[in-house]
């Protein structure tokens, strides 16, 4: 979130570089470390510009590292944001030795929070569970 105004990263880029310019959003439950040790990955690629995410999804994809692709380019940059402080939290659980209960419950109310953000920030409900 741009700390001036609220924006957020894509609004800048199209402000930047203008509405027509090719642009897309990558998030996802990913490590760059499993990436580089080609573990299995699952990503989102978002974009208004439906074929430029789909070449993208294509040049990224492969047996193990998959690009999913949708045109919710709010619910992958909240959720993507958002994911990323409770899956801090997780940790710090996990290192208090809180256990899976307390994980559980941290990742099921940190989707809800993510959702409820989302959609409020114009977001797309079906999307932010993607």
């Amino acid at each position: 979130f741009n700390k001036e105004n609220g924006g957020l990263l894509h609004e800048i880029v199209a402000d930047v570089f203008g509405e027509n310019t090719p642009a897309a959003l990558v998030s996802g439950p990913s490590f760059a470390k499993e990436v580089a040790a080609d573990l299995p990955t699952a990503i989102a690629i978002a974009s208004t510009q439906s074929e430029f995410a789909t070449q993208l999804a294509m040049i990224l994809h492969s047996d193990r590292f998959r690009a999913y692709t949708n045109d919710d380019l709010i619910g992958v940059e909240v959720g993507g944001a958002i994911k990323n402080v409770m899956a801090i939290a997780a940790g710090i659980a996990d290192g208090l030795g809180f256990g899976a209960n307390t994980r559980a419950a941290l990742i099921t109310r940190g989707m809800s929070e993510i959702i409820r953000l989302g959609v409020q920030l114009g977001g797309k409900q079906t999307r932010l569970w993607a």
